[in-house]
């Protein structure tokens, strides 16, 4: 499984960003470099603009340096917050999805991201990982970061939304939740030399 999965069921979501943003030099093999996967398909799959699935509004595609970004707005009453925003007020917050209407006006979002993932295992639904949004400015709360659900397939973006979607009706979330489309980081690694090859007889030198 994707190192990025592996960092969403066993880590923090902002360790995940952090992991998404930049690998260390310790994740990445000795001799070998790492490669992107390029974006696979055309924004022109993503059908589902400016329509809403069970209460949620699914904006247009915008288009950064790195990637689009697509943001999903919600109907409901609760907020979407990083831990450290909680302040240990553990009765203000969802750890599961909330049967009460009155409950914890808010949700961590680690808790709600793992919960949404687990139905895109259900479905057979692959994105490459959580993090941050290709058209974020990092700073200090979940807004700031445009946490999104990542992948590199245009064909599989209409069906994610989906999935994120009705996860937002069942926590009633009002925060915005992103779907990113970005090339696959680190997707496969390959050999490097620290020597040039040598020149073949009659090659000219560049």
């Amino acid at each position: 499984m994707h190192l990025l999965i592996r960092l969403v069921q066993l880590t923090g979501l902002v360790a995940l960003a952090a992991t998404v943003a930049c690998a260390s030099a310790a994740e990445k093999p000795a001799g070998r470099i790492c490669v992107d996967a390029p974006v696979v398909g055309e924004p022109t799959q993503f059908t589902l603009a400016n329509q809403s699935i069970d209460g949620v509004d699914i904006g247009e595609s915008t288009e950064c340096e790195n990637g689009h970004y697509i943001p999903l707005r919600g109907d409901g009453h609760r907020q979407l917050v990083l831990s450290r925003q909680l302040d240990d007020d553990l009765p203000q917050q969802c750890r599961r999805v909330p049967t009460d209407d009155d409950a914890c006006p808010r949700i961590q979002v680690d808790d709600f991201y793992r919960e949404v993932w687990e139905e895109f295992d259900q479905m057979g639904v692959s994105p490459d990982g959580v993090g941050s949004g290709p058209c974020a400015t990092i700073g200090e709360t979940y807004t700031d970061f445009e946490f999104s659900f990542v992948l590199s397939d245009w064909a599989d973006v209409d069906a994610v939304i989906e999935v994120v979607a009705r996860g937002m009706q069942r926590w009633q979330i009002e925060s915005e939740v992103g779907v990113a489309v970005r090339p696959e980081h680190c997707a496969e690694t390959k050999p490097y030399s620290l020597h040039p090859s040598p020149r073949q007889a009659g090659e000219p030198m560049l």
